[in-house]
């Protein structure tokens, strides 16, 4: 019985070591061999990541850190700007694999079921080839989960709590949504007695103070610059609209895809198994483990439900959910008719995965058929700079322009990382609010009032008599196409104008353009 133990446990550590070292290494190998730049949001990191600050307008601060840490030691390249992914979420795995080994010892393989439910997840196998705040997140979620079990069977050691507290910490200087984790803590201490136990004052006073003092930098960045992190995070969750535009039917449809987004994130079959995980977690004591993650995993899931059906919700705002559920599942389903679903669900990801592999290496393959579509936001970008600059270094008179403005976000990242080597070339965003909306906008801000000639980038021609209205001498310079493949194309215009001055972003303002927002049919 126990050299066949043994066996059991070298041939599931085997397994999963070789799952993990094969994949990580693949999608290294694939990011390495792929042409594709980062995408705008990336591109906005990576500017980020050039500006060492304690906070930036969107995110808090830990994202640029390490895109600044992995270009100074690797290189400048879109290979350095997500080398970091597939490696975070291999230390995600790991630790979900070593956390089940310590809640479940007598059954080792359900280590190897959780690090490869989370390894193959759709959605990890997208974050692993671009870098987002994510890919951080559930890492370190699975690092704070691990100790949090860790600390209910050592509660007299000083060692998890403290690790608990950095890992929310350091979850917290990487994407707020770490709070969901600190939510379902809370909770799980109200109904939960032997936690509570465990937790006392001295484990919960770390537990909440150490994050609190390494948050504590970022939230004085954000008092020095107007709130910007969390008002945007606020304008992002948009409970303004609760009182102004709620509909019992739109709310019902938002909550509907969110939940229907579900199954794309996680997986259609191990989405629909985890929804009886969490029924058959319900029926369990509340101090068992499969209780605790049901609850860790379902409170994500519930407020962003609300979310969604007060205003709006995305599909990956709840994924740190996603975390303790692999754990469930991973428990839920190692026998019977459950293990043959995982493992049929666990072999179409693998071959989404392969898929995604392929097309990272080898994009140009797919941009004339329908994968084009999704490929377009990152092809076509060195001919657009070309295109660009080619109307920017003369302005008629021999003489290069002041500056280069653009009229939304990830345009103007996209160029901005295309253009990362001209250090001359002075870059702009036109506001299209009141208050600031990048971090460009915020820290280097189009003034009212400036005179000198610009070249203006309008990507949406729709909006461009809005975009124009904020000057008071234009003249177009054309409409550039750029070819994307099987007729695709990425259309701009591009104007020369003089004498900044925006009008009044108010409510007149908005009533006034709303035709371009919302066009008559």
């Amino acid at each position: 019985m126990l050299i066949h133990t043994i066996k059991s446990t070298f041939k599931a550590k085997y397994a999963w070591a070789t799952l993990l070292g094969l994949l990580v290494g693949l999608r290294l190998l694939a990011l390495a061999v792929s042409p594709l730049p980062p995408g705008g949001d990336e591109a906005q990191y990576w500017h980020w990541s050039t500006l060492p600050a304690w906070g930036y307008f969107s995110k808090p601060p830990l994202i640029a850190w390490l895109i600044s840490l992995t270009n100074w030691s690797i290189s400048d390249s879109a290979f350095s700007v997500r080398f970091s992914a597939p490696i975070l979420h291999g230390i995600g795995a790991i630790f979900l694999f070593l956390t089940a080994r310590k809640l479940w010892p007598q059954n080792q393989m359900v280590g190897l079921w959780a690090a490869a439910l989370y390894l193959l997840m759709p959605a990890i196998s997208l974050s692993s080839f671009l870098l987002t705040t994510d890919a951080l997140l559930l890492p370190l979620a699975a690092i704070a989960l691990y100790g949090f079990f860790r600390m209910l069977d050592q509660p007299d050691s000083l060692v998890w709590p403290l690790w608990l507290g950095v890992a929310l910490g350091l979850g917290l200087l990487a994407k707020y949504a770490v709070l969901f984790l600190g939510a379902g803590l809370a909770l799980l201490a109200l109904v939960d007695p032997a936690f509570r136990r465990v937790i006392g004052w001295r484990n919960g006073a770390l537990i909440l103070l150490i994050p609190g003092l390494m948050i504590l930098p970022n939230l004085v960045w954000n008092w020095d610059h107007s709130f910007a992190t969390l008002s945007h995070t606020a304008a992002n969750i948009d409970l303004a609209q609760v009182s102004t535009q709620f509909s019992v039917a739109s709310s019902a449809q938002e909550l509907g895809n969110f939940w229907l987004s579900q199954f794309g994130v996680f997986g259609p079959l191990t989405f629909g198994l985890l929804l009886f995980a969490f029924g058959w977690a319900l029926t369990k004591p509340r101090q068992s483990p499969e209780f605790r993650l049901m609850v860790l995993g379902l409170i994500p899931l519930l407020i962003i439900s609300v979310q969604a059906f007060s205003s709006r919700a995305h599909g990956n705002w709840a994924v740190i959910a996603f975390v303790p559920a692999s754990l469930l599942l991973a428990r839920f389903a190692t026998r019977d008719w459950r293990q043959t679903l995982l493992l049929a669900s666990l072999g179409l990801h693998s071959i989404l995965a392969l898929g995604l592999l392929v097309v990272m290496s080898k994009p140009d393959h797919f941009t004339d058929g329908p994968l084009g579509a999704v490929l377009q936001p990152l092809t076509g970008w060195g001919q657009t700079v070309s295109q660009i600059m080619a109307k920017y270094t003369d302005d008629g008179t021999g003489q290069p322009y002041a500056a280069i403005v653009t009229d939304t976000r990830l345009f103007h990242y996209s160029i901005t990382w295309g253009l990362r080597h001209r250090t001359n070339v002075e870059l702009k965003m036109w506001p299209r609010y009141a208050e600031p909306h990048s971090h460009r906008e915020l820290m280097e801000p189009l003034l009212p009032g400036d005179q000198r000639k610009l070249l203006i980038i309008v990507s949406r021609p729709r909006f461009a008599p809005r975009v124009l209205a904020d000057f008071r001498r234009i003249q177009s310079l054309g409409t550039v196409h750029i070819p994307l493949g099987a007729g695709r194309t990425r259309q701009f215009e591009l104007f020369e104008a003089q004498g900044y001055a925006p009008q009044t972003r108010d409510s007149a303002y908005e009533q006034h353009w709303q035709y371009l927002d919302d066009p008559p049919s």
